[in-house]
């Protein structure tokens, strides 16, 4: 048994960590891993409660890797997300400013269960933060905050993250020590330093125990015989590390002991182990080389990250590939099914198939739309980008690919597929930006298919659309078609990003190069368009996310005051739609509405059509009703004159008169003398609509039995609300401008008859008197 110093043995579990299943391949080549590759990012730096998070310049600058940090203090308000971030989604309820990013599985592993990083590192004590006598938590608040355990000394600080990642589950109900154990045992690799060997201990990375030190220096020396010498060069001088309470390690005789790669003092005080090649290395010290700045120890603090680097383990075979069988991968980290669950970002699957004399092969990928995979293929061991000829791997945006290969040679042949797809990291809040929801993995499909003969190839590609376009517009798109048979038919649909499915077409017939339009009437919102073969499902192409946007209308600019002939101008961006222009008051109440049509491009409409709207200020609201739901948009506040029926001050007013609840004005003469075209305002006061007809005499003849707009030299025009010949509708708070004019040669020519009907009673204006119509038996 190997131990640290006094602790009876314990059982190392590695292939079966809470419910998870990983088993042993039997593989005798020593398949590796490329740097940069299989993972979302090299390092994470764990700084938990009770223990440091270790200095980024050993990763950065010296090795140039890519880190990302997790810390918490007991009494920082990191302290409750730390376990969301680190294991995944609480399975107790979390504080309402705490968000989990909906990932069941945490940072630190993929939601197949793998490492989605290369190395976890976790540094030394931390001191504690603990409430005061009084109660005091300098400035946190209580709740995140402990009272001072009497026993808690530096040394027992590594043990307080212990208790800390005992203590935390995830909603898989993993603790935080199984996800830690699960990371190593499906390949991730470890390292620490003084707190952080003692946690590799307590977590069951290895069996050994430590004995701590005092704070002291001790000299180091790495043995000659020590893998770190790859990684660095040997010296003759003497350097130094510090203890601060670290710890040796020891070991008993009968079990293998740890690979010891420096010494100091007589004790051994570096050291590493592996368990086999599918699991990570742990490689740690019980002293405090991280610390120091002298360069030759910085070389060695850099090669233990090395060396731990490059003993992740080896890739994992999801399973062998049957001959045009379609493998699905799309299973969530809750079923845990590793061989069938959706890949994470920037991971790798790898598959296997045989080779005989079955010498061509169609490989098919096929992801969620909007994502980006690559494929790759060679023989021997798995694929990676790095280690695949160009002429083997497909690559490129997309979420479908398809790989063709003639004349493959007799042997084992491995798949791998990549999604391209990640995160994006907010460093100063240290939330991932997740749209594609890669974090719950993405789902895909795979299907190989070989043959002794040519395999011919029916696939969809080229899919082209635009990125946005606005609702009920004609959208165009297309894509070409390839290998298919003449008159086969093919389903187009349009996929919300919810998964909701509208068939547009369930047979459209397909050529080399189609062309598909279509007017999309769904709500505003994210979708992809989708191509499926009729006679083979199988064969389907999606197309890159597309944007409906809801049409904008936009208004013009507003005068600061409006005048009794202003025009209201707009533009609108979608197809001829029906607009309604309110006009509400401070108070809110409608005092004037019109129903017009919004067309594409530049609209107006004169305001207000009629004059009887008095307001003081007011807000125009255009309205647009699609499928019942209503899109608002407002100008800004306007002065409106006090006077709606004022007039320019050239002309004479005339007689004044009502009739059934219109309002009239008559404009007759310039006060020039010469002739100028009557206007006629008319509005409606009452509660209801009304509906009026007009009449137009002359003077000394009889009414005409029936409305006209022209009689002998004199015309009457207008330009809304007619209903009818001559006959006009106003609601309430409407009115409408009405034009008297002569058409005659005379200098004064006699004054026309208007006569408004309503409800058969006549008023009629002649100059400047009225004259009441008795209407004709």
């Amino acid at each position: 048994m190997v131990t640290f110093f006094v602790q009876s043995s314990r059982l190392l579990c590695l292939f079966m960590v809470a419910g998870w299943v990983f088993p042993v391949a039997a593989q005798t080549v020593p398949w590796s891993v490329p740097s940069g590759e299989g993972f979302y990012k090299d390092v994470l730096i764990n700084g938990g409660p009770g223990v440091s998070g270790v200095p980024q310049r050993h990763f950065v600058a010296m090795l140039g890797l890519e880190v990302e940090t997790l810390s918490a203090a007991e009494c920082s308000p990191q302290y409750e997300t730390f376990q969301t971030h680190l294991i995944g989604c609480s399975s107790v309820p979390l504080p309402d400013n705490v968000s989990c990013n909906s990932d069941p599985n945490g940072r630190l592993l993929y939601p197949d269960g793998s490492p989605r990083f290369r190395l976890l590192v976790t540094g030394g004590a931390a001191s504690e933060q603990y409430l005061d006598q009084d109660g005091d938590s300098a400035g946190f608040p209580d709740a995140l905050c402990h009272e001072r355990d009497p026993d808690s000394t530096w040394y027992h600080a590594g043990g307080r993250h212990h208790d800390y990642l005992r203590a935390i589950r995830n909603d898989q109900f993993q603790t935080g020590e199984q996800v830690i154990q699960q990371f190593v045992a499906a390949g991730g690799s470890f390292s620490g330093f003084c707190a952080g060997a003692f946690l590799a201990e307590d977590l069951k990375l290895n069996l050994f125990k430590s004995f701590p030190f005092d704070d002291e220096f001790r000299q180091v020396t790495i043995l000659p015989t020590s893998p770190l010498f790859d990684y660095m060069p040997t010296t003759l001088k003497k350097h130094y590390i510090r203890s601060a309470g670290g710890g040796y390690v020891t070991w008993d005789d009968e079990v293998t002991p740890p690979e010891i790669l420096a010494i100091g003092g007589g004790y051994d005080l570096i050291w590493a182990s592996k368990a086999d090649t599918q699991t990570g290395r742990v490689v740690v010290s019980g002293s405090h080389p991280e610390e120091s700045r002298d360069p030759y120890i910085e070389r060695l603090t850099a090669a233990m990250y090395t060396y731990a680097l490059d003993g992740v383990g080896t890739p994992r075979v999801k399973g062998a590939l049957q001959n045009g069988i379609t493998r699905y991968m799309d299973k969530g980290t809750h079923e845990r099914i590793p061989d069938e669950t959706k890949i994470g970002d920037k991971q790798y699957h790898h598959f296997s198939f045989e080779v005989t004399n079955q010498r061509y092969l169609k490989l098919d990928v096929v992801g969620e739309p909007g994502t980006d995979f690559h494929v790759y293929l060679r023989k021997g061991e798995p694929a990676f980008d790095s280690t695949t000829p160009s002429f083997q791997k497909v690559v490129g945006p997309g979420a479908q690919k398809t790989l063709v290969f003639d004349n493959l040679s007799i042997g084992t042949w491995y798949v791998g597929v990549e999604c391209v797809t990640t995160v994006t990291l907010n460093e100063t809040t240290n939330i991932y930006d997740d749209p594609h929801g890669v974090l719950n993995g993405i789902a895909y499909h795979v299907t190989a298919t070989w043959s002794a003969q040519p395999i011919p190839v029916r696939e969809f590609s080229a899919f082209n659309v635009p990125a946005s376009v606005t609702r009920t517009r004609e959208l165009n798109c297309s894509w070409q078609a390839t290998g298919f048979d003449p008159g086969a038919l093919a389903t187009v649909a349009l996929v919300s990003d919810s998964g909701a499915v509208t068939v547009l077409n369930n047979a459209y017939p397909l050529q080399e190069e189609n062309d598909f339009t279509f007017y999309p009437d769904q709500p505003a919102g994210r979708y992809f368009l989708r191509v499926t073969a009729n006679q083979n499902p199988e064969i389907q192409l999606a197309s890159p996310w597309l944007t409906l946007a809801a049409a904008r209308l936009t208004l013009g600019t507003l005068p600061s005051s409006y005048d009794s002939f202003s025009d209201l101008n707009w533009t609108w961006d979608g197809e001829a739609h029906l607009t309604e222009v309110r006009l509400y008051d401070q108070a809110g109440n409608v005092v004037w509405h019109e129903q017009v049509w919004s067309e594409p491009g530049s609209n107006r409409t004169a305001f207000p059509p009629g004059e009887g709207v008095a307001v003081r200020d007011g807000v125009f609201r255009l309205v647009t009703q699609n499928g019942g739901v209503s899109t608002v948009w407002e100008s800004q506040l306007f002065t409106y004159p006090s006077d709606p029926f004022g007039l320019p001050p050239c002309c004479d007013l005339g007689g004044l008169a009502t009739v059934s609840g219109y309002q009239a004005v008559v404009l007759n003469r310039a006060a020039s003398g010469a002739y100028s075209p009557a206007l006629v305002e008319i509005g409606n006061a009452t509660n209801t609509a009304q509906t009026i007809r007009i009449h137009l005499g002359l003077e000394g003849q009889p009414l005409p039995s029936q409305p006209l707009t022209r009689v002998g030299d004199y015309s009457i025009s207008t330009r809304r609300y007619a209903v009818g010949p001559s006959t006009y509708t106003l609601y309430p708070g409407q009115s409408m401008t009405l034009s008297v004019s002569y058409l005659g040669t005379q200098n004064k020519p006699p004054l026309g008859l208007l006569v408004f009907e309503n409800n058969g009673e006549f008023v009629v204006w002649e100059g400047q008197s009225q004259i009441p119509i008795i209407p004709a038996d």
